[in-house]
């Protein structure tokens, strides 16, 4: 194998591995935290906890057994919160996509709402535990290759 090939392998390789990194790197956790000012949360991701009347009350707007709606709170009127929905959850932990439709919800209905927030604690642990797992990986994946010298398997110099 010729100094040029090796190189070529190593860029290779270098390149491969930062875009893995940065793949990994820009994966990003978040987590729920509760928000009592309702005036912050406009226009901000929320997750709006039913009560279990709320589920029953809601069924016939947003489905049955409805535990969650995750969305953009649009904010208060006289009746309720609205809120744009992109995810509902059910009881048995099922998601289903929504397309931003306006669902409002009356207070009485509301378990608890919570905002939003990046975790950058875990999103680095995430990004090194990927990178890590892709680093273990490509080496134990990684083979002699075709330019190898050859010779005695268990030591000394090849037979002449």
């Amino acid at each position: 194998m010729t100094r040029s090939t090796t190189r070529t392998r190593c860029k290779r390789g270098a390149v491969s591995l930062a875009l893995i990194v940065a793949h990994f790197s820009l994966q990003a956790c978040y987590i729920y935290l509760p928000e009592h000012d309702l005036t912050v949360l406009r226009g901000q991701r929320a997750n709006v906890a039913l009560t279990d009347s709320g589920s029953v009350v809601l069924a016939p707007k947003i489905g049955p057994g409805i535990t969650d709606l995750e969305g953009v709170f649009q904010g208060d009127s006289t009746n309720g919160h609205i809120l744009a929905v992109y995810m509902s959850r059910q009881r048995s932990g099922a998601e289903t996509d929504w397309k931003g439709e306006h669902v409002m919800i009356p207070q009485p209905l509301i378990a608890s709402i919570q905002k939003r927030e990046f975790s950058a604690s875990r999103t680095a642990f995430v990004s090194a535990l990927g990178t890590a797992g892709f680093v273990a990986l490509t080496l134990a994946l990684r083979g002699r290759g075709e330019g190898g010298q050859g010779g005695n398997p268990i030591g000394g110099r090849p037979a002449q």
